[in-house]
């Protein structure tokens, strides 16, 4: 290795830098010999550490050995003997620990489908189903999903409407059409009601009826792009049309102020919510929507006061991990 035999020279021009600057005179030509001599050692001397480095401490090498030759520079003498231990010491003791390589570790076997009995998890179901199990265990977790409520099932039933094995592309299809289509037999049924009324009370009353169920549409996850647009739009216009007849209708009011949360008219929604109150609501019921609709805001300090006025009423029912989160 030529790198650490430059440390020889290096060592040779130091003790003859000191030596001029200890035996002649005090003058500019000597302090100009000394610093000549210095720094020519210091820079065979930083080239030659740089050598007896272990291999991954050498980068960067512009940096690493400008640094041994500062130090050696400005501490001349002891500097340069100082730096070359330092470059000793890491390379018997770094060297053959740093330039180890890394073992492979083999991937742990995860058993999924040791419990097929077990009853229905929206997260076990999930993986059953995304996962490279059979096809009849895959099968079995898409029937289970019947038994979940469809806004948590949708997303996945939508993904598996997707694959391409048939059997579960048409299960997922049927179970998912059957949720959709006894909704959209319901909007029917009260759309040809509205049609057919001709008192405005009874069509007042249809219209907070459709109001209902096209926001249950889209709440659930059952209709996605142009058609969840279309919902809303269906949920905005037959709720307008029966708050103007029916405007001390409390339970109205909230499906109104629903829509236009889905609407992310967080506006109009809060002005939906108060006429609510005004018109009786249990105060317990709206402010949940009030907290959802301060999280949309991303107004956490409003969530937080809901929330603890909700954890002070008590029969929080199935809020209450949320109410305790906050």
């Amino acid at each position: 290795m030529v790198g650490p035999l430059l440390l020889v020279p290096a060592f040779a021009l130091e003790a003859g830098s000191l030596f001029f600057l200890a035996a002649g005179n005090q003058g500019w030509s000597m302090l100009a010999v000394f610093l000549a001599l210095h720094t020519l050692a210091c820079g065979l001397l930083s080239q030659g550490t740089w050598a007896l480095l272990p291999a991954v401490l050498r980068r960067p090498k512009k940096y690493t050995a400008l640094l041994f030759g500062m130090l050696s520079f400005f501490i001349p003498g002891l500097g340069c003997v100082g730096v070359t231990l330092v470059a000793v010491f890491l390379r018997r003791n770094y060297g053959p620990r740093l330039g180890r390589q890394f073992t492979l570790v083999p991937l742990p076997t995860f058993e999924l489908f040791n419990e097929r009995d077990a009853p229905p998890s929206s997260v076990r179901l999930r993986t059953h189903i995304t996962s490279g199990a059979p096809v009849d265990t895959r099968i079995r977790a898409l029937l289970s999903m019947q038994h979940m409520p469809i806004r948590y099932a949708a997303r996945d039933l939508r993904e598996a409407m997707a694959e391409p094995v048939d059997e579960l592309r048409l299960l997922a299809y049927r179970i998912r059409e059957s949720y959709e289509k006894r909704l959209m037999e319901r909007i029917h049924r009260m759309s040809e009601k509205y049609e057919a009324s001709a008192d405005t009370q009874t069509k007042a009353v249809a219209a907070k009826s459709i109001t209902e169920l096209y926001v249950e549409l889209i709440y659930q996850n059952l209709v996605e792009g142009q058609m969840r647009r279309y919902a809303l739009e269906q949920a905005m216009h037959y709720s307008l049309e029966a708050t103007a007849t029916l405007p001390n209708d409390a339970g109205l009011w909230v499906i109104r102020g629903r829509a236009c949360m889905l609407a992310n008219d967080y506006q109009a929604a809060e002005h939906a919510f108060s006429r609510a109150i005004e018109n009786g609501i249990p105060d317990q019921k709206v402010r949940i929507y009030l907290a959802e609709l301060a999280f949309q805001r991303q107004e956490f300090g409003a969530v937080r006061r809901i929330a603890a006025d909700l954890r002070q009423q008590g029969t929080l029912g199935s809020w209450q991990s949320a109410i305790d989160y906050w």
